[in-house]
């Protein structure tokens, strides 16, 4: 599978640092949609 380049950001309550224990991770991550294959499409929906 070749590499896209992506850029990932971290958000919420993990971000700002007032988070529990329990708190999830607000995870946003930003590619290229003119360079989404099939392949990592896939991937992704498994």
């Amino acid at each position: 599978m070749k590499i896209t380049k992506a850029e990932a950001f971290l958000f919420g309550s993990r971000a700002r640092g007032d988070n529990r224990k329990d708190s999830d991770w607000d995870i946003l991550i930003l590619i290229d949609s003119d360079r989404v294959t099939n392949e990592i499409e896939d991937n992704f929906m498994k």
